[in-house]
């Protein structure tokens, strides 16, 4: 049986590819009116579809939670660990300003305190987003306090570094993420009829807006790239 996750993914490929399909059709129609003396100089018709809602009938068999998950104490201390050892690697790029005499165990009893706290918590969601902001703001505090005296340069490379540092931080944390309950269903016809009364399924009601793209060129330095963008 299909998640409902899937099922819905299911349609909405389903609709992009009549989409494309009626385009197809489009081109070819547009062939045929560029060769006959009369129709060139009409338009050439398209359509569009700028919202779809169709109703879906379904049973929900059941909620299947993932297995193997692991308490909000073991991912904090994976995470705890990968920051360890990504952070030195990331100060040595802003070595020239923040040599060895920064307070590094400064830096590690702070962002040690933010796990601590995190750890506290085991029945909050992670969120990595979140932890990762913290973590980054309590070491550009310490960097900042072990070089008090700023100019243009310097900040502009610890935003740099800042950067860089939460993006990492945001991959890593990202590998060890929960897995979520997902919904096993029912969508065959001959099964929703065999399943009883109306009143017993559940509907989704789902609307589909249309967005098209469109492919254009942007100069980026001296390479020309091309790029999908909203229509």
């Amino acid at each position: 049986m299909p998640y409902l996750g899937d099922y819905l993914g299911y349609l909405i490929t389903e609709i992009t590819n009549a989409r494309a399909q009626a385009d197809y059709e489009a081109v070819n129609i547009a062939e045929r009116y560029a060769r006959d003396p009369y129709l060139k100089y009409l338009p050439v018709p398209r359509f569009k579809i700028p919202t779809l809602s169709i109703d879906v009938p379904l049973v929900i068999n059941n909620i299947q939670e993932p297995t193997g998950r692991s308490s909000n104490d073991q991912i904090l201390s994976y995470m705890q660990a990968k920051f360890r050892k990504l952070l030195p690697r990331q100060l040595n790029t802003i070595s020239t300003l923040y040599p060895k005499t920064t307070k590094m165990n400064n830096i590690n009893i702070q962002t040690d305190q933010i796990f601590e706290e995190f750890k506290q918590l085991d029945y909050t969601p992670i969120r990595i987003t979140h932890i990762a902001d913290k973590l980054v703001a309590s070491v550009i505090r310490e960097l900042k306090e072990s070089t008090p005296l700023e100019d243009d340069k310097t900040n502009n490379k610890l935003d740099e570094f800042a950067h860089e540092l939460r993006q990492q931080l945001y991959s890593e944390f990202s590998k060890y993420l929960r897995d979520q309950p997902r919904l096993d269903i029912t969508a065959n016809t001959s099964d929703i009829k065999n399943a009883g009364s109306k009143d017993i399924l559940a509907y989704v009601r789902f609307t589909v807006t249309e967005d098209s793209l469109e492919w254009t060129t942007v100069d980026e330095g001296d390479v020309a790239v091309r790029r999908l963008i909203p229509e």
